[in-house]
């Protein structure tokens, strides 16, 4: 029992990392007390005297839970301490529910493995699989994203749908010049399911070129300007676009067909500005294809379809209520896939899209600048944008709708933020599932505090925490989270190893149904059993192999 060297000396001679979170080492500790018991007696002039153990009152827990079991008069008993800073007695009555239907389980086929038994109660394998992925919503499968521009394009033609750096398009313009571009493409063969690369500096013509596009059937592959030449040429070699559509000198030479444009947009393709549009009703036409970062091997290409793009759009709309009032501020490049949300969810609403330069993205000063003159009312960035601008001391204008999202939102940023907007909306979501997976209402609770979680699953879409034998994790304990649901994307575009290893069958949907594993570690948090908490979000782990059968 190594009883001879104190836990404190184990602990200096270790030296773990420090947390203010947990004990160091462990935080969970089982306490076996199989000492005979017996009764003591003590004779006295005026008779015996029994002695009764009791329990001290008021211990101070040394561990987030303190399991002491004992075996007295045939029958297992103990006590659970717990440190309530971390724990509430709700969850530690749950947790040591699992546990005896772990010892229930075992008590009548000791050898089976552990994993195999069932400690859920049924009550709450419904709750995880049912009442918290209660997402469904109407949306249109046979609807495109070009599709939903064109009907506000159809109620408000005048007005202004895309500005950048004193040019603006309107909806009417904006539609004619998509529509023109579309029948161009259309004419070089490209139809249903292309794919063309885009590969154009920040401006009105980047929002028409991608509309463009889609109308002509294809989908769009972002190259960004500012990738080194290195990364631009994998990504065209990887994807193989049938047209790449850039700005002059953005491209170098290469095996691909390059529709050279010029950046003032003086030789835009002279099509049809009536063109009809080639789409095939479904919804699972191609929309994009993202290239992921790489960090974590070969960057791959993700190809989302139009279904996924409307689904999540449509969700979105309900949830930030945009109307033809307000502006949203664009500030990511193109091939971030959260860009979509920038370009597409104003135009729902009959909103202005206002295109950020990169220089401005990058100065905090100009940032706060437009703004205030472009009388800004939303904006999506990533914490390091929020930190740089919070940096300045900038407070939100009167009504301003703040989207972090991107990175893991610090509580201390979230804090300063909430100075002078009454929520943040915290989005999360990895491109596989087609730009965000769920929403958070970051504010502070009754008492002042701030929490940092990422929500609750968006429309048409389910969570799955899973432990490593593919199992569901239980309410509060930390699993890989899997999403299925309508924005799945198809898959890694020339990978089907890797797409058959990363989008699995879904055990819990319909027949033939799947869902992407993140690799994430997440928890549902037991407050009203609709949010979670992210264990290690951008912290990706090793997923672990796991197989499961209904």
């Amino acid at each position: 029992a190594h009883q001879d060297i104190p836990f404190e000396q184990v602990i200096e001679a270790v030296n773990p990392v420090r947390s203010m979170a947990h004990a160091p080492l462990f935080q969970l500790m089982l306490s076996w007390q199989n000492n005979e018991q017996g009764q003591m007696q003590l004779r006295g002039a005026k008779g015996d005297v029994m002695l009764q153990e009791m329990q001290a009152a008021d211990e101070q827990a040394q561990f987030d839970i303190t399991l002491e079991l004992g075996e007295r008069d045939g029958r297992i008993s103990g006590i659970a301490k717990y440190a309530t800073a971390v724990l509430d007695r709700a969850s530690v009555q749950r947790y040591l529910g699992y546990f005896k239907a772990l010892l229930q389980g075992m008590a009548p086929e000791a050898d089976q493995p552990a994993g195999a038994i069932a400690m859920l109660p049924s009550g709450e394998t419904s709750q995880l699989l049912n009442v918290l992925n209660d997402t469904a919503a109407a949306c249109d499968r046979a609807q495109s994203v070009h599709g939903m521009f064109e009907q506000q394009a159809a109620q408000a033609p005048d007005a202004i749908a895309v500005e950048c750096e004193g040019q603006a398009l309107s909806y009417a313009q904006l539609n004619a010049r998509a529509n023109r571009l579309a029948h161009y493409l259309a004419s070089r063969g490209v139809g249903p399911d292309s794919l063309v690369g885009i590969c154009m500096n920040r401006g009105t013509d980047v929002l028409a070129a991608v509309l463009g596009v889609l109308k002509a059937g294809a989908g769009y592959l972002p190259l960004d300007p500012a990738f080194p030449p290195e990364r631009l040429a994998m990504m065209l070699e990887d994807a193989k676009p049938a047209v790449v559509l850039a700005h002059h000198g953005l491209i170098a030479a290469g095996p691909w067909d390059t529709v050279d444009l010029d950046p003032q947009g003086g030789n835009w393709p002279q099509g049809d500005e009536n063109f009809p549009g080639q789409w095939l009703p479904g919804g699972e036409q191609l929309g994009y294809v993202l290239y992921t970062s790489g960090s974590t091997g070969r960057p791959k290409g993700v190809q989302v379809t139009h279904h996924g793009i409307v689904n999540i759009l449509q969700s979105l709309q309900r949830e930030l209520k945009l109307t033809a009032s307000d502006r949203l501020l664009s500030v990511t490049t193109l091939s971030f896939d959260i860009a979509a949300l920038e370009l597409y969810l104003p135009l729902l609403a009959g909103a202005r899209v206002v295109i950020a330069p990169r220089e401005t993205v990058l100065d905090p000063g100009k940032l706060e600048r437009t703004i205030i003159q472009r009388q800004i009312t939303m904006m999506q960035a990533t914490p390091s944008t929020w930190r740089m601008l919070g940096e300045r001391d900038w407070k939100a204008p009167p009504g301003f709708t703040l989207v972090s999202t991107g990175e893991a939102l610090p509580v201390d940023l979230a804090a300063t933020l909430l100075q002078s907007v009454p929520a943040v909306v915290n989005l999360y979501g990895p491109t596989e599932t087609t730009m965000y997976s769920t929403l958070a209402r970051i504010a502070p609770d009754s008492q002042g505090q701030v929490r940092i979680d990422i929500g609750r699953p968006v429309a048409n879409t389910q969570m799955y925490i899973l432990d490593s034998d593919g199992g569901l994790a239980p309410l509060g304990v930390a699993g890989e989270l899997f999403i299925a649901g309508d924005g799945l994307a198809r898959g890694y575009r020339g990978r089907a190893d890797l797409t058959a290893e990363r989008f699995v069958p879904n055990p819990f949907g319909v027949a033939g149904s799947r869902m992407y594993r993140t690799g994430d570690l997440v928890r549902w948090l037991p407050d009203g059993w609709r949010r979670t908490r992210c264990a290690s979000r951008w912290q990706r782990r090793c997923p672990t192999t796991w197989s499961r059968s209904r």
